[in-house]
């Protein structure tokens, strides 16, 4: 369930994220919203992801979201559309050092010269395989 500060999906800095990959990612394309943000359902009905999604409306970067998206980010899988992640871009308010380090892990692998970071707001960034 959504917490105090994420009340629903039109939440300001979720529906910001889904604003920027709405105007950029095209159909064939493949997201993965590595942030927990509800972006891939936001654009439904494209669909831009066919597998699990990272869990929604958690306040951390879970472990679960880290075995999701670090293969992605690793090495986005092959097709011929573009790839994009949306990633957190701020430390979890959770002083569990697990979510510390998991976000961290995240946030490094979206900042490698292998991805271009296309967009940010204060909670999330946009950004599309090289």
């Amino acid at each position: 369930s959504p917490s105090a500060t994420q009340p629903d999906a039109s939440y300001t800095s979720w529906n910001q994220a889904a604003k920027a990959a709405r105007a950029v990612v095209q159909p064939g394309d493949t997201l993965l919203d590595c942030a927990g943000h509800s972006v891939n359902i936001a654009l439904l009905p494209q669909v831009t992801w066919t597998g699990p999604l990272a869990n929604l409306w958690q306040d951390t970067v879970q472990d679960d979201v880290v075995a999701l998206c670090e293969p992605y980010l690793l090495a986005p899988p092959a097709g011929d559309g573009a790839r994009w992640a949306v990633v957190a871009a701020r430390r979890p308010d959770s002083p569990d050092p697990k979510a510390q380090q998991n976000f961290t892990r995240l946030w490094s692998l979206v900042n490698q010269p292998t991805w271009e970071i296309v967009w940010r707001n204060d909670r999330a960034v946009l950004a599309k395989a090289r």
